[in-house]
């Protein structure tokens, strides 16, 4: 059990990491055709990297490597106008609210392996959205608040359904199961709209760009 959960991690890990490549070798080629060279390198770069975490010397690099947060930090702090109005609170709700979804189900996913190395999966997502929340405060002019609402909980509710979701699967294909199936879907998405409508806050960050 223990060397499949660790099996299990790794090769999501490496798969994770080489799509991560897909993707941004894919945008520097098309910035390199739309003629923004800059930007090309700079994703090229991000591709590079994405590549070397999904080898084993990735750990003996560590030092070495771009951070793809303080990246991303600088790219959207070039143009000021997309953290300004709507579109600002848009984006810093749509960003962070996906990142945290997406990190807490694939944490749930690999509970089994993160129970191995004696971590508790709920309290290092929460201790992951906590950090992320910090570093976003640098570039977001909003970032969710998680005292005095119900984010967390809502968080909690969906992992929920989503083990619902993933355990009837395994149960044979009948009309009950495509009803009881189609009810957690939308109580699923139901959970997801109410969660992105939780409150967000300003951060005070300057929107000039970069001084």
């Amino acid at each position: 059990m223990q060397k499949e959960a660790y099996e299990s991690d790794l090769v999501r890990s490496c798969v994770s990491e080489f799509s991560g490549f897909l993707l941004f070798k894919e945008l520097s080629r098309r910035l390199f055709k739309a003629s923004r060279p800059e930007l090309g390198r700079l994703l090229q770069l991000m591709a590079r990297d994405e590549a070397r975490h999904a080898g084993f010397p990735n750990r003996a690099q560590v030092s070495g490597r771009h951070r793809h947060g303080d990246i991303f930090n600088m790219l959207i702090r070039c143009w000021p106008e997309l953290r300004q109005g709507l579109r600002g609170r848009l984006l810093s709700r749509f960003f962070l609210w996906s990142v945290f979804l997406t990190h807490r189900l694939t944490v749930c996913e690999r509970d089994s392996f993160y129970t191995l190395l004696g971590i508790d999966p709920a309290r290092f997502d929460a201790e992951v959205m906590r950090q992320t929340n910090r570093t976003a405060r640098r570039a977001f002019p909003y970032v969710f608040t998680f005292e005095g609402n119900r984010y967390v909980e809502l968080r909690d509710q969906l992992v929920d359904t989503f083990r619902q979701m993933q355990a009837l699967r395994e149960q044979p294909a009948t009309p009950g199961r495509f009803l009881k199936n189609l009810g957690l879907k939308l109580r699923f998405a139901r959970l997801l709209v109410h969660q992105f409508c939780q409150p967000i806050e300003a951060t005070g960050v300057q929107l000039e760009g970069i001084a």
